[in-house]
C-alpha cells in the first residue's frame, strides 16, 4: 500500500509540472483533462500507467432519420385487415360449396291399395312415406296377396315389393309338406330334417 501511494504521488507532481511547462511555453494548449474533441466525436481517456481506457460517445442521430424511422402499426394493421377479409370470401366460397353439396331430401311414395292392416300405414307416416294410389308412381308396393309375374317385370330399379311370384310354394304349410316330401324322395341325407308330415284329407 505504501508503494501504491509513493506511485501516486510521483505521479501526480509529474503532471502539475508538465502542465505548468505547457502554460508557461506558449499558453496555446490547454491542460489535458483526458477529454479529446479531436474530430467532432467525444472521447474519454483514462490513463493508468502503462494501460490505457477510450471510451467514444455515440454519435446524434441526425432529426432527418428519426423522421424515416417506421413504427409499423399502420402495416400491421393493413395486413391484419386483408386477412380478415381473405378468411370472409373463404368462408362465403365454403358456405356456397355445402349449399351445392345439400340435396334435396327425397320423398318416398308407398302403395296400400291391397293392405288392410292399419299399422302398416301407421308405421310408413311416422318414417315418412306418402300414400298413392295404385295408378301412381310408388317406391314400395305392401300387399296382403300373391303378386303376379306380370307386375314383377313391369317394375323399376328403385321400385321394392313386399311380395315375390311363387312364395305361396313356401309361405303355404301344405304346400310347403308337399315340397319337402317331394325333395326328400330325390335327397334323402340332405333333406331329412324335418318330422314326418301327411297332408289330410289327400293322404
Amino acid at each position: 500500500m505504501l508503494c501504491v501511494f509513493i506511485y501516486l504521488q510521483v505521479n501526480i507532481c509529474c503532471l502539475s509540472g508538465s502542465s505548468s511547462s505547457s502554460d508557461d511555453s506558449d499558453g496555446e494548449e490547454g491542460e489535458d483533462s483526458g477529454y479529446d474533441n479531436g474530430g467532432g466525436q467525444a472521447t474519454l481517456s483514462l490513463m493508468d500507467g502503462a494501460s490505457t481506457l477510450i471510451q467514444q460517445f455515440p454519435e446524434d442521430e441526425d432529426d432527418e432519420g428519426e423522421a424515416d424511422i417506421d413504427t409499423g402499426i399502420s402495416t400491421q394493421a393493413d395486413t391484419e385487415a386483408e386477412v380478415d377479409k381473405q378468411l370472409e370470401e373463404e368462408k362465403k366460397e365454403l358456405e356456397k360449396k355445402v349449399k351445392k353439396k345439400k340435396k334435396r331430401k327425397k320423398i318416398y311414395y308407398i302403395c296400400l291399395t291391397n293392405c288392410k292392416y292399419e299399422v302398416v300405414r301407421k308405421m310408413s307416416k311416422r318414417f315418412g312415406f306418402k300414400e298413392v294410389s295404385d295408378d301412381d308412381e310408388w317406391t314400395l308396393y305392401w300387399t296382403d296377396y300373391s303378386v303376379a309375374l306380370e307386375r314383377v317385370m313391369e317394375m323399376k330399379k328403385y321400385q321394392k315389393i313386399n311380395h315375390f311370384p311363387g312364395m305361396s310354394e313356401i309361405c303355404r304349410k301344405d304346400m310347403l309338406a308337399r315340397n319337402l316330401n317331394r325333395m326328400l324322395k330325390m335327397y334323402p341325407k340332405e333333406y331329412n330334417i324335418f318330422p314326418k308330415t301327411w297332408c289330410l284329407p289327400a293322404e
